[in-house]
């Protein structure tokens, strides 16, 4: 780990595959896809699940449905297919940066007879794209953005822009936070405007009966 926002690794070891296939799960509060190779290797686990879509086998308990793949991906080098099982891996990188939510693999690999090749494979699970295409089904010009995933400085930018870049009209937050902090602002509002009507209602009763 080189600072606090990176979670990388500089070599390949099959025996904690699937350990590093926890450590490098993507996600974007809608969906998560466990850190697996695009071209596989024997004996992965990989999987993707979706928030609130559960499966209904009758087990012991409800777990999270594994999604369809879509991770699959085949590349060829002079004929050879590439995979981190056969040839000889000459460079191994893997970064995660937490900060913009890419995760970044390059391998320098040679395939079993000899020729030599560089991969980088970059991932990323964007969220704006879930956004708009909701605002799409719902129908709705104006999206109001908020809760506390927009925190994310990043997200907030992309899905104003694929909003934007899409004829929709956006709203976020400026100088209230999006967060517990905004809520919170709410809730003492809501309940200053219920005390407030509660005394104009008290006042009215006592005009009433004065009347009387």
């Amino acid at each position: 780990m080189s600072n606090l926002w990176t979670i990388s690794e500089d070599s390949f070891d099959p025996s904690g595959l699937r350990h590093q296939e926890t450590i490098f799960t993507l996600g974007n509060g809608y969906l998560s896809t466990r850190g697996a190779f695009e071209e596989g290797y024997p004996d992965d686990h990989r999987a993707t699940f979706i928030h609130g879509v559960f499966d209904a086998a009758p087990i012991v308990m409800t777990e999270l449905a594994n999604v369809p793949d879509w991770l699959p991906l085949v590349v060829l080098l002079n004929g050879e297919r590439f995979s981190l099982h056969s040839g000889a891996i000459e460079l191994f990188q893997r970064e995660f940066d937490l900060r913009t939510g890419v995760l970044t693999r390059t391998v320098r690999w040679r395939s079993p007879s000899g020729h030599v090749a560089t991969l980088i494979f970059e991932r990323f699970a964007s969220l704006a794209d879930v956004i708009v295409a909701a605002a799409v089904r719902v129908g709705e010009a104006r999206v109001v953005l908020t809760g506390g995933c927009f925190q994310n400085r990043a997200l907030t930018e992309r899905a104003i822009a694929s909003l934007g870049a899409a004829g929709f009209r956006p709203y976020w937050h400026q100088r209230v936070p999006p967060n517990d902090g905004g809520l919170s602002l709410g809730q003492a509002v809501a309940a200053a405007a219920l005390r407030l009507g509660q005394r104009a209602g008290l006042a009215q009763g006592k005009q009433a009966l004065t009347k009387q």
